[in-house]
């Protein structure tokens, strides 16, 4: 016997028909369906001995697309309870030492550049600086040679036939040449 006292075959066909209605009302989004849906899943959880009324039931609720969750025992909800609180404990405690580790790693990475990369760029830069003033020193004497007649300095050096003053006249020549050219 159903719920209702009626027999096995009345309770089946009463079911049928009370899912079909609930099929429809909630198709069409009706509101007074939610109540019904309680009453359904209350069905589930608790069954009134009848076989075939599970399986109506679930066949409704899959027709409706409704995922229904079978409530556990009062352990499990316990310690699902537990589990959520103790995830929130976790969560709460990685903020509050992200929040402490943070700046303290933020201050030893700003010691390290103070006292390690800091003093080494002041040395590169130095050290370009004079590198640079030593290439212009150079330079400058490269300058001062290059306009001065380098026969005075080696005239007995000669290639071709000919001795450095006049492969320097040929050469601004040349630049003479090509200036010209270029304008």
């Amino acid at each position: 016997m159903g719920a209702s006292g009626s027999s096995g075959q009345e309770a089946i066909a009463n079911a049928e028909m009370n899912a079909a209605i609930l099929t429809a009302r909630a198709g069409a989004r009706d509101p007074s369906a939610i109540p019904s849906i309680c009453c359904v899943s209350a069905t589930l959880q608790y069954p009134a001995g009848l076989e075939g009324s599970d399986a109506g039931l679930a066949s409704v609720l899959e027709s409706l697309e409704f995922c229904l969750k079978l409530r556990g025992s009062e352990a499990c909800v316990l310690e699902d309870l537990l589990k959520a609180i103790n995830l929130v404990h976790i969560r709460r405690d990685l903020v509050q030492s992200g929040q402490k580790i943070i700046p303290s790693l933020a201050a030893e990475q700003d010691k390290t550049v103070m006292e390690k990369w800091l003093p080494e760029l002041k040395a590169g830069v130095l050290n370009a600086q004079q590198s640079l003033e030593a290439c212009k020193y150079v330079r400058g004497l490269l300058d001062e040679w290059w306009e001065q007649p380098a026969s005075t300095v080696v005239d007995w050096v000669t290639m071709d036939g000919q001795n450095v003053a006049a492969w320097h006249n040929h050469v601004k020549q040349l630049l003479a040449f090509y200036d010209r050219g270029a304008s």
